[in-house]
């Protein structure tokens, strides 16, 4: 396994990790991917969330939605924004496979049921568009391939990188990926006087200026969408679909908001929200017995930013340099953005430009001790 930006020591945020740093740590979540590959024609996957043990159709889980940018498709949104719930398993694809998974998802999920009275059920699919390393436009993505990955669903599942729906994906112009963080907030947070786990993962297929706390790596890794070659896709597009399960006890106008701002952690990261990038969050609970105030949501907001600024690395750093159908996406080691972020010093950055305010010279003003 590759190794990630904290395995190096570089941290994000002040709550404590999950055991695994992972969605997969939220109990009763579990995760299953498919990953294609064809002679460097064909990059894509599937990837299939199960959001709480047992029967979903049944428990119909809590859940919020946000769109940041509605440059996509993220079937079944809709329905999860008027009644506040999730009653399937979570779909990750390609763009172009967003109809083969949801009828395959649904047809597995009927099954299931095994209720000659069941007329409807509303599958959730999210997708992102890997059509640089993916010849996207050749549908390749099958019936079979959606249930290998439901095959593979399995609790403590903790794959990250070129994996199942980010096979294919592109980030800040570097390889992308699937992504996870996980955290633990405890008790003393709450007014229940309990502690909460929250976990994330995501499929980091977008771009703009990628930033590591706060430092411009972008300018030394990578590149921007102003530089994009020629007859390629825009690296700034492309699209970022964020999952966030949590087991504190929530209701549907709070997940909304917590979807909300594990989207809005994507500007910490560099990205634009670009034209051609569909952003969007999924939340649920996995708990309905309780009741968080909305004056104790802080630390949770805090949490799920966190998280997915730290997810969008992982899914950076764990990724595999891949060639594909327009051309090939290096990958980027947490020991090279490790050096990058070290060169960068409190001593390289310019308080102002050209003036020095305080004495009214002009120089090229830098803090100095």
């Amino acid at each position: 396994m590759k190794n990630t930006l904290r395995d190096l020591g570089l941290s994000f945020g002040v709550f404590p990790t999950t055991q695994n740093n992972h969605l997969g740590d939220v109990a009763g979540v579990a995760i299953g991917h498919k990953t294609i590959r064809q002679e460097n024609k064909i990059n894509t996957g599937v990837t299939v969330v199960r959001p709480v043990a047992g029967d979903v159709f049944t428990k119909k889980p809590t859940a919020g939605f946000f769109c940041a940018n509605g440059f996509g498709k993220f079937a079944g949104s809709t329905q999860v924004q008027e009644l506040g719930c999730l009653e399937s398993w979570i779909g990750l694809t390609n763009t172009l496979a967003v109809g083969t998974m949801l009828q395959e998802l649904t047809r597995y999920q009927i099954e299931a049921q095994q209720d000659p009275s069941l007329i409807s059920i509303n599958t959730i699919i999210g997708e992102t568009n890997d059509g640089f390393l993916n010849d996207i436009t050749s549908l390749p993505i099958t019936a079979i391939d959606v249930r290998s990955a439901i095959a593979d669903v399995r609790e403590q599942n903790t794959q990250q990188g070129s994996i199942g729906a980010g096979t294919g994906s592109r980030a800040f112009g570097l390889k992308g990926g699937i992504g996870s963080a996980g955290r633990d907030i405890p008790e003393t947070f709450f007014s229940t006087g309990n502690s909460y786990r929250i976990g994330v993962m995501l499929v980091a297929n977008f771009g703009g200026f990628l930033t590591l706390q706060g430092l411009p790596i972008w300018k030394t890794l990578g590149g921007n969408r102003f530089e994009a070659e020629l007859n390629a896709l825009k690296e700034s597009g492309g699209s970022c679909v964020i999952l966030v399960a949590t087991d504190a006890p929530l209701d549907a106008r709070q997940l909304q908001r917590l979807a909300a701002r594990a989207t809005f952690a994507l500007g910490r990261t560099g990205g634009i929200f670009a034209n051609q990038s569909g952003d969007y969050a999924l939340a649920w609970s996995t708990n309905k017995k309780g009741e968080v105030r909305d004056d104790d949501l802080d630390p949770l907001f805090t949490a799920v930013m966190e998280a997915v600024e730290e997810a969008v690395f992982n899914a950076i750093t764990s990724a595999t340099t891949t060639e594909g159908f327009r051309g090939t996406l290096r990958a980027v080691s947490a020991e090279e953005l490790v050096a990058q972020f070290e060169d960068y010093s409190f001593f390289k950055i310019p308080t102002m430009c050209g003036r020095n305010r305080l004495n009214g010279r002009e120089e090229n003003s830098f803090e100095t001790p």
